[in-house]
């Protein structure tokens, strides 16, 4: 049957537009996760097969010990704030006497201000740095995709960078990787339409990529077309109506 429809197709493209490639579904992107920070695993919202989007949280190690320092760090900045605002209402007063008081005390208030304008700024940070902190500790799925692959369990220690924890192939966005016989190199385009049918559906796809070199073994050079929610793994034929 197969013989019959590349013969077929092999017709086609003597007397017509249409090129015949089998081809392949990849997945457009695929990723293994791993944390920038160690920790203990406190949460797992996904298991394999599990389809996420983009942010979603998929893993989060235990932050107790960083919630309550923010907490802290928090209450050190409306401090650090009621300190500034006291020491801004003294400097402005000082200014308004300027002339009256001497040098040296008003050189001192001056300081303080300062002093407490630099301690509101260290609060600020020591928040940012810590709310950074939490947020690393938090795995997100980096685009819309499928988990193929789960390494840790509730409990599990994780060290930073050096452990993969999850894998994440991209999806429903895929690609096709198309084979096409070497003799027509030179007549397939970007932007050219490929048509195919799986599952006894029809579907199209606008070529995006063509490789230049020709695999030596099959005699044949590949071309690439994006599509959506097929399964990775699927093979197919088609044919490529080319662009005049």
């Amino acid at each position: 049957m197969r013989k019959v429809f590349v013969l077929f197709c092999v017709l086609k493209c003597i007397f017509g537009d249409e090129i015949y490639a089998d081809f392949n579904v990849v997945a457009d992107k695929k990723s293994e996760l791993v944390f920038e920070i160690s920790g203990v695993v406190n949460a797992i919202n996904v298991d394999v097969s599990s389809v996420v989007k983009r942010g979603e949280i998929l893993i989060a190690l235990d932050d107790k010990d960083e919630q309550i320092a923010l907490k802290m760090a928090k209450n050190a900045l409306e401090n650090a704030k009621n300190a500034l605002n006291f020491a801004k209402s003294t400097l402005d007063k000082f200014v308004l006497v300027k002339d009256e008081i001497s040098k040296l005390e008003f050189e001192r208030v001056n300081y303080e201000y300062k002093e407490a304008l630099l301690a509101k700024n260290r609060a600020e940070i020591s928040i940012l740095e810590l709310e950074n902190k939490i947020e690393k500790k938090r795995l997100k799925a980096p685009y819309d995709g499928i988990i193929t692959q789960k390494n840790v369990e509730i409990a599990s220690g994780v060290v930073a960078l050096n452990q993969k924890v999850l894998e994440i192939i991209a999806y429903p966005k895929v690609r096709l990787v198309l084979n096409i016989d070497e003799s027509f190199l030179g007549c397939v385009k970007k932007g050219d339409l490929f048509k195919f049918r799986l599952d006894d559906i029809d579907k199209t796809a606008k070529i995006s990529l063509i490789y230049p070199t020709i695999n030596e073994k099959t005699k044949k050079f590949r071309a690439e077309a994006m599509s959506e929610n097929l399964e990775v793994g699927r093979y197919g034929e088609g044919l490529i109506e080319c662009i005049k």
